[in-house]
C-alpha cells in the first residue's frame, strides 16, 4: 500500500507542478489526473488499490495504511480548495467536507472501474467529476472541460 500510494501520490505531483499557483486548475488536473484517461492512466494501479481497499475491510493493519493514504489524498486537496477560497476562485464553506466528497466520488469510480466497467461511459468520469466539483466549490468561473490526452 505504501508503495503504491508513493507511485500515487509522485505521479499527482508531478500533474499538480504544470499548473501550480492556479487552485482552480490545480482541481481540474486533480480530478483529471485520477478519472481521466490516457498516457499516466494505469490500470493495474487501480486494480491492485481496489484490492488493497478491499482487504482493508478485513485487516486492521491494511485499513490504516488505505486510511493514511486516502487522508494525504484528501489533505491534499483540501489545501489546494482552502487557497482556491482564500483567492476568490470558489465560495465553499467547508474545504475539507468538500475534499471528502471529492475523494469518495474518485475512490467510487475506481470501484466501478474494476468491478463493473460497462456502469461508466467511456470518457465521462473527469467530466463528470467536474460538474460535480462545481457543485460543491461553486467556482468563479466553470471548471474547463477535461482535454482530450493521447
Amino acid at each position: 500500500v505504501r508503495d503504491l500510494a508513493g507511485r500515487h501520490g509522485g505521479g499527482l505531483e508531478t500533474r499538480l507542478e504544470s499548473v501550480r499557483g492556479d487552485p482552480m486548475a490545480e482541481v481540474q488536473a486533480f480530478l483529471d489526473y485520477h478519472l481521466g484517461l490516457g498516457a499516466d492512466a494505469d490500470p493495474e494501479a487501480l486494480a491492485c488499490w481496489v484490492l488493497f481497499s478491499g482487504e482493508a475491510l478485513r485487516d486492521p493493519k491494511v485499513r490504516l495504511e488505505v486510511e493514511g493514504a486516502l487522508g494525504k489524498m484528501a489533505s491534499r486537496l483540501e489545501e489546494i480548495i482552502r487557497r482556491g477560497t482564500e483567492a476568490g476562485q470558489f465560495s465553499c464553506e467547508d474545504a475539507g467536507a468538500a475534499a471528502g466528497a471529492l475523494v469518495a466520488l474518485i475512490q467510487g469510480y475506481f470501484v466501478l472501474a474494476a468491478t463493473a466497467r460497462a456502469v461508466i461511459p467511456r470518457g465521462s468520469a473527469a467530466r463528470s467529476a467536474r460538474q460535480m466539483a462545481q457543485g460543491l466549490l461553486l467556482p468563479s468561473k466553470p471548471l474547463a472541460a477535461p482535454k482530450k490526452r493521447g
